[in-house]
């Protein structure tokens, strides 16, 4: 399988939250939205994403989430739309009341599907 768009963005720009135990990378709040937009461009859903904190001494999470789930018989391309749209509203209004360092993000796309 060829590496997409995303996956070579995420390779580039992302942090990883806790590489001992988890190889999830998160995107700054800029770096999330084009994320996003390659996701879209590429026809992949998002299932949700988590919320972290980077601060001097580390990523820290939050245990702010969101998750989007296919309805029944929903087309991929509606999906991909409203999960997409769900993401990009959650991240433009997420507020950082913790002020205690940058509001990381990472996504959680689906899986690529394997024909």
């Amino acid at each position: 399988m060829s590496i997409d768009a995303f996956d070579q963005f995420l390779n580039a720009r992302g942090i990883f939250v806790a590489p001992e135990w988890t190889s999830e990378r998160a995107l700054c709040r800029d770096d999330v939205l084009t994320g996003i937009t390659l996701l879209r461009d590429d026809r992949r859903p998002l299932l949700g994403g988590d919320v972290w904190i980077k601060t001097e001494f580390g990523m820290n999470l939050t245990y702010d989430n969101w998750t989007c789930n296919s309805e029944p018989d929903e087309p991929v391309l509606s999906f991909v739309a409203r999960s997409c749209d769900l993401a990009e509203s959650y991240v433009r209004s997420y507020k950082n009341v913790r002020c205690v360092g940058e509001v990381m993000y990472v996504l959680v796309p689906r899986p690529h599907q394997v024909t």
